[in-house]
Order: C-alpha cells, then sequence, then structure tokens
C-alpha cells in the first residue's frame, strides 16, 4: 500500500475504516507541515501554453509558470479550497505548498504520486476552515472541516479515479463507506470520477441510440444516489481533454 500524507500532525483515531487512512487532528495542533502537489488547471484562459500540462508543478521554468497562474487564480477568484488532480508529484515540500498557493496561510492533504502518475492534492485557506480529520484512500483525499464563524462541519472530498472498472467500484464503495462511517455534516464532493451519469457526457455514447445503458452508467447512477449528491452542471466546456 503507498504511503498518504497529509498536511498536519495527527492523534490516533477513535474510529477506523478498513482500508481507510484516518487522521484526526488534536487541539492547539499546527497544521502546516505536509506534503502536497498539484497538476494544471485545464483552462486555456487560466493557464498558458506550455509543452505538456500535466508537467509537475515544480519542474523546471515551466512549474514556476504554472504556479504563477494558479496564485493569480486564488487572487483574482478569492478560492477558499483548491482541489487538484493527477498532480504526478511524490514528495512535496511545505515551500512548495505554500509557493501554490502564495502565501503560509494554508492548510492542506494530499495522496502522493506514484512513479509519476496520479496523485491528489486539496489546499485551503486557514482563516476560512479549520481541519478536523482528514480520511485518506486510493482515489480520492477527504477532509472533514470546520467552516466559517459559525463552525458549520463539511467533509470535502476530491477524487481523481482510475479508468478501470473494478478499480472505481472499490472508490465507490470506500467513499460510500466513508460517508456513513464519518456521519453528520454537510458533503461536497469533486474532482474527476472518470463516469458519466448520462450518455451525451461522453463522445461515442450518444451514438448507442436506444441500446441498453452500460453498465457503468447504472452503478454509478446508484453511487450517486446512495451518496445524496446532487450533480452540478459544468460551466464551459462540455468535455474534458
Amino acid at each position: 500500500e503507498e504511503s498518504k500524507e497529509h498536511g498536519s500532525d495527527s492523534g490516533e483515531s477513535c474510529r477506523r475504516l478498513p482500508g481507510i487512512e484516518l487522521a484526526v487532528v488534536l487541539p492547539a495542533t499546527n497544521v502546516n507541515s505536509g506534503q502536497s502537489g498539484v497538476r494544471v488547471l485545464m483552462e486555456e484562459h487560466v493557464l498558458p501554453d506550455v509543452e505538456s500540462p500535466l508537467d509537475p508543478l515544480e519542474d523546471h521554468d515551466c512549474g514556476a509558470v504554472k504556479r504563477s497562474a494558479i496564485r493569480e487564480l486564488i487572487r483574482k477568484e478569492k478560492v477558499d479550497f483548491l482541489a487538484i488532480q493527477e498532480t504526478k508529484v511524490e514528495t512535496v515540500t511545505p515551500a512548495l505548498c505554500y509557493a501554490i498557493w502564495g502565501g503560509e496561510n494554508c492548510q492542506w492533504a494530499s495522496l502522493p504520486a506514484s512513479a509519476n502518475s496520479g496523485g491528489i492534492s486539496s489546499i485551503w485557506n486557514m482563516s476560512s476552515f479549520s481541519l478536523i480529520f482528514s480520511f485518506i484512500c486510493d482515489g480520492f483525499v477527504g477532509v472533514c472541516l470546520e467552516w466559517g464563524a459559525t463552525k458549520k462541519v463539511c467533509c470535502m472530498v476530491n477524487v481523481y479515479s482510475s479508468c478501470d472498472l473494478m478499480t472505481k467500484r472499490r472508490m465507490w464503495q470506500n467513499l460510500l463507506m466513508s460517508k456513513r462511517g464519518f456521519g453528520g455534516g454537510a458533503w461536497c464532493v469533486l474532482g474527476d470520477f472518470n463516469a458519466v451519469l448520462h450518455r451525451d457526457e461522453r463522445r461515442g455514447l450518444n451514438q448507442l441510440g436506444t441500446s441498453p445503458l452500460p453498465a457503468e452508467i447504472v452503478e454509478f447512477r446508484d453511487f450517486v444516489t446512495h451518496m445524496d449528491l446532487i450533480d452540478l452542471p459544468l460551466l464551459r466546456r462540455k468535455f474534458t481533454r
């Protein structure tokens, strides 16, 4: 099992779920040491054109351009929570997290890449959110946060799924188990599931006409229903690239 990393010192868990790493933050713990990494944001109006949009952000001059573009995006849009998939970064220093965020006023949790493949990172504004615990498994990084002055509890889950259907099914089950195990509060699940709810969301599926829905679509719909999620529409591009 590959290591999972989080931006905190952690205490012992009072509740553990099989296959999911849970890290609980003790009171008065400084949650500012950890590892993270990022990949490029896939909008031509956000990041300048570079040789490969998925090169790790710490690499050479290209990485500096990407970090600068993300910092500008965070500043311009007043981003409080940043979810990044396919980081391709195995080890990231706190300095890289701060460089990406544009300062030290952030916390983070991450699943490292393996052999320059995959990787997930979530970074958030520590003035807006306070970390309660993180839960990390293959395919997702979840954090339970207190939000704002009212300290509303919310769970933010950053997903980057494999294309393999069996691996997707395991991830869906682990997410369902996490939601049932960690209980209440608001949940926001975002990222790249590599799955669709409707034929027209993937090129080529509409050509199947009135044929039965692929099993993967049926199962993914069941997952969304059991998670009590609402599918929010994408803006701008209809398809990822």
